[in-house]
């Protein structure tokens, strides 16, 4: 096949229409014309016969590389002499895989790139070893210098801040005995990064000289960029100082770029306006979730937004985690396990999550905030709190106001500090043994309503009815105890319903004493037991009266349960051993 952007010799028959033959030595006399895709051209070889006695009329012509490139190509003309045509033919070009763009120097530097050897230059790919160094160009982004260091006692006049705006008021830092290193930092974007510094200012004195370096944070050493050189005077310039990719710090140095200077001969190095430009990408795992990430387990207190605070880069205080969350808006929380968040201010209407981390709540509001995974401590104020699947009270007091839990144990002592409705559903003692967490209703709280729903194991409530009418329903199994310091003179009121035993240590009886405890539809391991009794217990027929009865005694005792007169099926009374077939009973009267 041949190839395009390749030399080809291409035959064609000239033809003697008078005659029916080939026409031979006529070349002299053909005008031949090329179509490349469409594109008529000339050639630029002459034809020449091929063999004029064996081949009568076959003629050759060479297309040169340059013309060869249609992938289409036709070939055609006219003869001078009369009644001689040229037969067109037509032939289609395949790629040349020896050439790129028709030229097999490219060709073979793209055969250098994949045979390990690699070729470098202006028009070259680079090279595995360059790689490494490529800057990202210059970026849409910029970040402002956050911090700043110096080597030794260099003067300062001004600070670092000084930097953040192209006002004319320099940063100045003097030499120390004629030593001068200082860096300045900034952090970028989660995701982006450094591409340059953008620096105005000015360097004293003439012909003295500073380096200008980088930090590598894969190489945790400086790396020079260029060379400045001072001059007399204050006239600011301009410089651009291009920074690698590895410029830009990463896992716990996340964003952070550092700019160097050193000099052993300049006396002041001052500075207008500092800026890191950077470009961004989506590298970073970012706020996983829609949430602030927090675990105590790592160091990191910044709260620079799209940087702290993500899944891959979390914050270990918790003021760190509220200050992004009022710059980024998100109030929800992702908290590592083994953590513990220690509220330092006031965390209403937050999402707060994670599995066996420990929330000391601080003496803090917490109203409208939602709580999963977590072992409870401490005091929280603040209405309308949830807790889901949480250790409740578990190695430390806690003090809640008006709230919900659902799947928790409780492990500890609850004060319930504020007057409403507390819903818990679901929950348990996390207490082993005999022994009962407790559910304090406050001596100076009063009216508060407690649901328990689907309660299970022991509970000791202490302080009901000691400044008000407090009410609670407690459904489920287990054991209710009541402590001797609830009051039943302001008449609170327990409704029991399921298998629970009460142990009553009010002085005199919480129910003598006018609180209500209603509970008809409780049993507990009496009733079974006596129900058990009956199940098991004797029956006899007593045959001293007319009719006869039937009588049930408990179990191994001579105590009867239940009495029925006999009549047989027409109400005739069984009076005799003989009647005892088809007997039904009556109630006694």
């Amino acid at each position: 096949m041949p190839k395009i952007n390749s030399a080809i010799t291409v035959t064609y028959l000239a033809w003697d229409t008078a005659n029916s033959v080939g026409k031979t030595g006529d070349n002299a006399n053909h005008t031949i014309r090329i179509v490349a895709d469409g594109t008529e051209g000339t050639p630029a070889a002459s034809p020449a016969e091929v063999d004029s006695t064996n081949l009568k009329g076959v003629y050759k012509i060479v297309i040169a590389a340059d013309e060869n490139t249609g992938a289409l190509m036709t070939l055609g003309g006219i003869s001078a002499t009369a009644d001689v045509i040229i037969q067109p033919i037509t032939w289609t070009n395949e790629s040349n895989v020896a050439q790129i763009s028709g030229d097999a120097t490219s060709a073979d530097n793209l055969e250098l790139q994949y045979d390990t050897t690699g070729v470098t230059g202006d028009t070259f790919p680079a090279t595995q070893a360059q790689v490494g160094n490529i800057s990202t160009g210059a970026g849409g982004l910029s970040a402002l210098v956050t911090a700043f260091a110096k080597a030794g006692a260099e003067t300062e006049t001004n600070t670092y801040t000084s930097t953040q705006e192209g006002d004319g008021t320099y940063h100045i830092v003097e030499d120390d005995a004629g030593s001068t290193e200082f860096y300045y930092q900034a952090t970028v974007n989660a995701g982006g990064a450094a591409t340059s510094w953008k620096w105005r200012g000015y360097v004293q004195s003439k012909a003295d000289t500073v380096a200008i370096n980088y930090y590598n944070w894969a190489t945790t050493s400086y790396k020079q960029i260029t060379t400045l050189t001072g001059v007399n005077g204050t006239t600011p310039i301009d410089e651009i100082f291009t920074v690698p990719t590895g410029a830009t710090g990463t896992g716990a140095n996340q964003g952070k770029v550092r700019l160097q200077f050193v000099s052993t001969t300049t006396t002041a190095i001052a500075t207008d306006r500092l800026l890191c430009e950077f470009s961004q990408s989506s590298q970073s795992a970012g706020y996983a979730e829609g949430a602030i990430w927090y675990n105590d387990g790592v160091s990191n207190t910044n709260t620079v937004d799209y940087v702290d605070g993500t899944a891959d880069n979390p914050v270990s205080t918790w003021a760190a985690a509220l200050t992004l969350s009022t710059s980024l808006g998100i109030n929800k929380f992702h908290v590592s396990n083994g953590s513990t968040v220690t509220l330092s201010a006031g965390s209403d209407n937050y999402e707060i999550y994670g599995w066996e981390w420990v929330l000391a709540l601080g003496g803090q509001s917490i109203a409208g905030t939602y709580v999963r995974g977590a072992t409870v401590i401490g005091t929280g104020t603040g209405a309308g709190a949830r807790f889901f699947y949480c250790k409740m009270a578990l190695g430390g007091a806690l003090s809640v106001a008006e709230c919900g839990m659902k799947d928790c144990s409780i492990a500890g002592d609850i004060t319930l500090s504020a007057a409403g409705t507390y819903l818990i559903d679901a929950c348990f003692s996390g207490v082993a043994g005999t022994a009962t967490p407790s559910i304090d209703f406050g001596a100076a709280v009063g009216n508060t309503n407690l649901n328990m729903r689907h309660y299970s194991g022991g509970i000791e409530i202490k302080n009901m009815g000691s400044a008000g009418t407090d009410k609670m329903s407690l459904e489920g199994f287990g054991q209710l105890v009541l402590n001797a310091n609830c009051d039943p003179s302001n008449s609170p009121v327990i409704a029991i319903r399921g298998l629970f035993t009460i142990t009553d240590n009010v002085s005199g009886g919480f129910a003598a004493g006018g609180g209500t405890v209603s509970d008809d539809a409780r049993y507990d391991t009496t009733l079974t037991e006596w129900i058990q009794d009956v199940l098991e217990g004797d029956v006899t027929t007593d045959v001293s009266g007319t009719p006869y009865e039937t009588v049930v005694l408990e179990k191994d005792t001579s105590t009867e349960l239940i009495r029925k007169k006999l009549y047989q099926a027409d109400d005739t009374a069984v009076s005799s051993t003989d009647h005892l077939v088809g007997q039904r009973l009556e109630s006694a009267p």
